[in-house]
């Protein structure tokens, strides 16, 4: 049931969100413009809580100093040096943090993540 509820929910707005594209009623539109606006809302709370997760669990281990604490160190400051970027130059074209930190970061790291993920399918 845990499982099932959340999986039969995503696959009803996934289906709605295709089928918007298709049916060009008004009313239609109009309900997946109200789904868009909520999965907005829905997103910046997930944000918010996985940000705030991610700077407390690690937060704690580098106060205590446990094993690894500097890569945790090097992924919130990461993490706090991205969102504070972002935030000062914004997302236009040809700032800093689209043309270095998007094009040449993370663009080719996602590459590799898809590519691994291609080849451990492959070789199953």
């Amino acid at each position: 049931m845990k499982r099932r509820v959340p999986l039969a929910i995503t696959f009803f707005f996934g289906i709605f969100m295709i089928l918007q594209y298709f049916v060009p009623h008004p009313s239609v539109r109009l309900l997946a413009s109200r789904f868009q606006q909520w999965a907005i809302i829905v997103l910046s709370f997930a944000y918010v809580l996985g940000v705030s997760n991610l700077i407390r669990v690690n937060g704690g281990k580098i106060i205590r100093k446990e094993r690894d604490w500097i890569y945790k160190l090097v992924l919130v400051l990461a993490l706090l040096g991205t969102i504070s970027v972002g935030l000062i130059q914004g997302l236009a074209r040809g700032t800093f943090f689209i043309d270095r930190i998007y094009m040449k970061m993370y663009m080719p790291m996602m590459a590799t993540m898809y590519a691994s993920l291609a080849f451990f399918i492959a070789s199953a």
